[in-house]
């Protein structure tokens, strides 16, 4: 089955739409975390049924990952960026980014990067940082090669002062 193709507007992602779809997925990863450690710290070490929870434990954080992976490399969107109508396309023929850019350069990789000591912070900073030039590209999205849009089209009218194309 082809992924189903989302329209991405000329305009890019405002700061503030791309911060808040990040908190709204790091909050879902949060609430998954939360909920498998609720489940794990009730369970009974001398009940064998306790592994099937653990089993469930493990199966909620890892199916809030995997469904983010599959879902931004499908769609260019995680749960937030659906929310807020964003979508992570390839830089700059605005094209669906895929597997290997949107999740593997964008996601995977810098996070094993930010677990590197001093290092680790300090591309943590730039990465933050980068927003702030012209074309709103974090370091994430020069590494991989994409960039995020906005999605409607009535709200770039409006607001986008700053087009791609």
């Amino acid at each position: 089955m082809a992924p189903p193709i989302l329209p991405a507007s000329n305009c890019l992602a405002p700061i503030k739409s791309r911060v808040l779809a990040y908190l709204i997925d790091l909050l879902v990863a949060i609430a998954a975390l939360f909920l498998s450690a609720q489940i794990i710290k009730t369970l009974d070490p001398t009940n064998l049924l306790s592994i099937f929870g653990i089993f469930v434990a493990i199966a909620i954080v890892l199916g809030v990952s995997v469904y983010q992976a599959v879902s931004l490399s499908l769609t260019g969107q995680t749960i937030g960026k659906k929310m807020l109508k964003l979508r992570v396309v390839t830089f700059p023929n605005a094209s669906n980014a895929g597997f290997a850019r949107a999740v593997f350069k964008r996601w995977w990789l810098p996070s094993l990067l930010y677990l590197i000591p001093y290092l680790g912070w300090a591309f943590g900073v730039a990465d933050c940082l980068f927003i702030l030039n012209k074309n709103r590209r974090c370091l994430h999205d020069l590494v991989a090669g994409t960039m995020v849009v906005q999605l409607s089209p009535l709200f770039c009218a409006a607001q986008c002062k700053r087009k791609i194309f």
